[in-house]
């Protein structure tokens, strides 16, 4: 198999797009007064949204971690 190595760099950068994007984003900013607003939900949905947020944080430190493991293996590899 042939290395495309131009193709891994446009996958690489587009995940670092991904990511800025993700970054830049105004979400919390967004949420912070919603959330605030008496009687904005019921003690389930408050529940849903809560684990729906526990999850996005995992997999932000899953692939915050994944990068840091992956930077490593390629430094290794070309070393």
């Amino acid at each position: 198999m042939a290395h495309d190595i131009a193709g891994l760099e446009t996958k690489l950068r587009k995940l670092h797009d991904t990511v800025s994007k993700l970054h830049q984003a105004k979400h919390v900013e967004a949420f912070i007064p919603i959330i605030h607003r008496p009687g904005w939900t019921t003690p389930a949905e408050f529940a849903l949204v809560q684990a729906y947020v526990d999850d996005l944080q995992s997999r932000a430190t899953a692939l915050h971690q994944n990068m840091e493991t992956l930077v490593g293996i390629v430094a290794k590899i070309g070393g």
